[in-house]
């Protein structure tokens, strides 16, 4: 089932707000670090490597 189209608006905005930060949002060191701990990630790697 997929959001409506009111809901993706109401997400959306914050983005346009003047005193948005995306530096609030988390960190690409973090991202990285949960993906390298990740089992699904890892499943991903393994798999497109044995295509």
């Amino acid at each position: 089932m997929l959001p409506s189209l009111p809901s993706l608006i109401v997400k959306q905005l914050p983005f346009f707000c003047p005193w948005y930060d995306p530096v609030k949002e988390g960190s690409t060191e973090e991202a990285l670090a949960h993906l390298e701990a990740s089992r699904a990630a890892a499943a991903i790697v393994v798999s497109r490597s044995a295509d």
